[in-house]
């Protein structure tokens, strides 16, 4: 069968666009309200496609490759931002006012259409109540008006220089940061004075960020040739590095992170006040961390890589929680929707278990990071010696821990991660030589410490039948891995705990 043109995968997107508009139409009853909306939205997001599908087709005929089109074919918000919007590019002045409502509309349709699919248990309504008629009708009158603008101008043809325009802003608004700026007030208020001109505008706006790459480099290679500091000069401030995280088990609350800040002058807290993760909990935290004149540009990866891996770590293990850089999301859903054909109704399937853990009502507490600055202030005096390993396995367990969802289940792995940790630990710390039982070592060096060892063991003790596990007799579930983890937080506190004990007592004079 001959591969269509792009003519006529342009007039099958637009046709399509009109069956679901109209097909949208026929759902009159209240209770379908929220499938009227959805089948408009996809009408919406069709128009949309055509304006990106033309770029791609205009770049390769001009020479250039398609393949940046095609991560925003997949991406409801910007497909609808493209239907709002891409009709303006280029041919018509554009006014702020204007430029905010696109950029706020496609999200707000998105945001509606995903909160009347689906039956959810925590909604106060039923689905068909939070589409309301108005709304329905005013989406239908939108994209019809779209829609034959759409058959009306077709596409013009986009030049050389507009495709790189283009490409350029498709990339630059796919990152957060930029698109912040882009579409800020001082970027605004540019297109305004530009009287709308879209064309004039993103050269500019290319233009500007060009002239900071520039600086950029210019700054970059200053700081590369400029001697090496020395003494208090050294000393003096003169990075800053934001890392943001977030909590899976534990609340943050400003007030218990106040006491952080007044005691450790280069690395300061903030709870931002955001429920990220569960949506239940404030749970997303800023780490700003001041490095010196001393290191380098040459070092500053590195150097705030490793920092940063060793405020995370701490806060691990001294919570006995999750924290980490990411937010893992498919915990039970691979899928946008499922409908029943036969009754037109969505439907909600989840597997028994999702791939979550109940941490319960957790609060960052102020013993807690009092704690967090024991371990990480042994980490830094260990950093680079042997005994360094064990939390390097347990910073790996970190990452894959972070990485389990329904599509990668690697919950041996993160165990087996957490499990070797331990077990160098202990060889480390000469509390288990090598022969006989790890859990019973790890028994009588955790009761050392803790009023009883007995609910840490089970897990222990699957990890000494790990190999028997990887046969396949027998699993390992994610509450295994958290147990491990634990067992790990624990012992690894009082390792910590124990070694600026120990380098205390060493750095005392003898009288």
């Amino acid at each position: 069968m001959p591969a269509r043109t792009p003519e006529a995968i342009l007039e099958s997107t637009l046709s399509n666009a009109e069956a679901l508009l109209e097909a949208s139409k026929l759902l009159g009853d209240p209770r379908q309200y929220h499938i009227s909306y959805h089948l408009v939205a996809l009408a919406l997001e069709e128009v949309g496609k055509t304006e990106l599908l033309a770029m791609g087709y205009f770049a390769e005929k001009l020479g250039n490759p398609s393949e940046f089109i095609k991560p925003y074919l997949d991406d409801h918000v910007k497909k609808l931002f493209w239907a709002l919007w891409g009709p303006s590019f280029g041919r018509t002045p554009l006014t702020r006012a204007e430029v905010d409502t696109h950029r706020g509309l496609a999200l707000k349709i998105h945001e509606t259409r995903l909160s009347s699919l689906y039956s959810h248990p925590e909604q106060s309504l039923p689905p068909h109540e939070n589409v309301t008629r108005d709304e329905v009708l005013n989406l239908i009158g939108l994209t019809e008006a779209r829609l034959g603008l759409a058959r009306a101008q077709r596409v013009t043809n986009l030049d050389a220089s507009d495709l790189s325009s283009v490409t350029w802003f498709l990339s630059a608004t796919d990152d957060p940061e930029k698109r912040k700026h882009i579409f800020g007030s001082k970027s605004i208020t540019k297109l305004i004075e530009l009287g709308g001109n879209v064309r004039q505008w993103i050269e500019w706006l290319k233009g500007v960020y060009e002239e900071n790459e520039r600086e950029m480099q210019e700054l970059l290679q200053a700081e590369l040739s400029r001697p090496r500091p020395e003494g208090d000069e050294a000393a003096k401030e003169k990075w800053r590095i934001t890392i943001r995280i977030y909590s899976h088990s534990h609340t943050l609350r400003q007030k218990a992170l106040n006491r952080w800040n007044e005691t450790v002058n280069w690395i300061k807290l903030k709870a931002t006040g955001k429920k990220v993760y569960s949506g239940g909990k404030k749970d997303e935290l800023l780490c700003d961390i001041t490095l010196p004149k001393g290191v380098p540009i040459a070092a500053l990866w590195p150097t705030g890589w490793g920092v940063s891996r060793a405020v995370v770590a701490s806060i691990n293990i001294a919570s006995r929680g999750f924290f980490w850089w990411s937010v893992p999301r498919d915990s039970a859903r691979f899928y946008d929707e499922i409908l029943d054909i036969e009754s037109n109704s969505h439907v909600v399937a989840e597997p028994e278990k999702r791939l979550e853990i109940g941490w319960g009502n957790l609060v960052l507490r102020e013993e807690d990071l009092s704690a967090t600055a024991e371990v990480f202030v042994y980490l830094t005096q260990i950093r680079g010696q042997k005994f360094e390993e064990p939390f390097n396995r347990y910073v790996s367990g970190l990452t894959l821990l972070s990485k389990i969802d329904i599509h990668f289940r690697v919950e041996l792995n993160c165990f087996e991660e957490f499990y070797e940790a331990l077990v160098l630990a202990l060889r480390m710390h000469s509390s288990w030589n090598g022969q006989g039982s790890v859990s019973t070592a790890a028994e009588n060096e955790l009761n050392r410490f803790l009023s009883t060892s007995e609910p840490l063991l089970p897990f222990i003790r699957k990890g000494e039948k790990l190999d028997a596990v990887k046969r396949g007799e027998g699993e390992i579930t994610l509450s295994d891995v958290i147990g491990m983890k634990l067992c790990c937080d624990y012992y690894f506190h009082e390792i910590s705990r124990r070694g600026l004990e120990e380098r205390a007592h060493k750095e005392v004079p003898s009288t």
